[in-house]
């Protein structure tokens, strides 16, 4: 009797395997393709559009209008020689309007793209190659560009405000409750520019990305957060190019030596009013001295809410700038390539694998680039019990070089939920 019960549970689950399978294989057989070839009034539409930081080359595709509905696949032609067929692995509603489809190569390739208003704004990794797709112009023009890493600025110094209160111990909790407790919902409040909206196609769609690229990175490294955008806002009368990051950063965040706060009043307000925890702004140059710049906390907690600011490069979203700078809000730290000296009871860290040539989010391209090549950033934070290609993706803490910074927002997310 048993040995039947056994057969039968086998069979179940080989049939079980072999529909998920051939599923997924008719769903690739019906992918649509993204894009089409693009036409000479097409080519003429991206002419006129913006320069983006890091770019290596790129082209101009046009939309294909039947990929605008809510497919099971996408292949999409990046470049010549260069094409994936991604299988849907989500979709949502976006909070600037549309819809947000994430896809997946089953190779560690990653698509997440915003349908919305009729253009697509989307980042994609593939062999360690990172891609932008961005709208260009009023036709189904899109520019697709290949981002080198080397040419995109460096993320701003940590920076430490002047007025943070006095670090108090033992405010937050300890691994093992925080990794009991349940998902936290942080929100965001995104501000931009004048000059960021003239530069985006779609200013809406990139803050949708921005979040949809951090929770990604949340849920790859097991961080319990789900960040929802409470509102977006425009700032005008302000000049980002004729000032330095660090007093934009105060200016931002109203802080007592900024020195011409008054055009960010209106987010200060508004962030009060959407109850955002974290604010971040977009901001456009031709050249930018960084890709991002925020306050770091290292021990959030209820006297550091008026210090949860930060501003990214426009650039630089599909770089995981976003989720950098709130991560120093929320008490992360870089690489200790570049920190140096570092208590080594601290884990706050980035991490970077050069054998791999990876590193996190919260990790610099220094040890890398000085190393002689690059090391691509992955959507994910240092974590000693995660893998890539088999190697720790972090170091415990208390052992030499410790850096979990997945541990370190399970411990601080519920004092950044409580800003608001």
């Amino acid at each position: 009797m048993r040995s039947s019960i056994q057969r039968f549970a086998l069979m179940a689950i080989l049939t079980g395997a072999m529909t998920t399978f051939f599923s997924a294989g008719a769903a690739l057989s019906q992918a649509l393709d993204l894009f089409r070839a693009a036409t000479p009034p097409d080519i003429e539409a991206a002419a006129g559009a913006s320069k983006r930081a890091g770019a290596a080359r790129e082209r101009v595709a046009a939309l294909n209008d039947g990929a605008l509905a809510e497919a099971p696949a996408l292949r999409i032609t990046l470049f010549p020689g260069v094409v994936a067929t991604f299988s849907k692995t989500g979709s949502e509603t976006a909070d600037g309007g549309g819809r947000i489809w994430t896809g997946s190569d089953g190779a560690g390739g990653e698509a997440t793209l915003v349908f919305a208003r009729g253009k697509v704004t989307g980042q994609v990794q593939l062999d360690g190659r990172a891609f932008e797709i961005r709208g260009a112009g009023g036709s189904r023009a899109h520019r697709i560009i290949e981002v080198d890493a080397a040419r995109l600025p460096p993320e701003g110094p940590l920076t430490v405000p002047k007025d943070l209160p006095e670090r108090k111990s033992g405010t937050l909790p300890d691994a093992s409750s925080a990794a009991a407790a349940g998902r936290t919902r942080i929100t965001v409040l995104i501000a931009y520019t004048e000059a960021a909206k003239a530069a985006a196609d779609d200013i809406l769609a990139e803050a949708d990305l921005a979040v949809s690229l951090a929770n990604q990175g949340y849920k790859a490294s097991g961080v319990k957060i789900r960040l929802k955008l409470a509102g977006t806002i425009l700032v005008t009368g302000y000049d980002e190019s004729s000032a330095s990051w660090e007093d934009t950063l105060n200016n931002l965040s109203g802080s007592t030596d900024a020195p011409n706060p008054a055009p960010f009043a209106g987010v200060r307000k508004k962030r009060n009013r959407t109850e955002a925890d974290l604010v971040v702004l977009l901001r456009s140059e031709s050249q930018p001295a960084y890709c991002g710049l925020g306050h770091y906390i290292e021990e959030p907690g209820s006297g550091t809410s008026k210090f949860a600011y930060s501003e990214v490069e426009l650039s630089c979203v599909s770089n995981h700038s976003v989720a950098h700078e709130m991560g120093h809000n929320m008490g992360l730290n870089h690489d200790r390539y570049v920190v140096g000296s570092a208590p080594k009871s601290a884990y706050n860290f980035g991490y970077v694998l050069p054998r791999k040539r990876v590193r996190s989010i919260m990790a610099y391209n220094n040890r890398c680039a000085d190393a002689g090549f690059n090391c691509t950033r992955l959507n994910r934070f240092s974590d000693p019990d995660a893998t890539v290609e088999n190697k720790p993706f972090g170091v415990e803490q208390g052992e030499k070089g410790a850096a979990d910074a997945a541990r370190r927002l399970n411990e601080t997310r519920t004092a950044i939920a409580a800003y608001r």
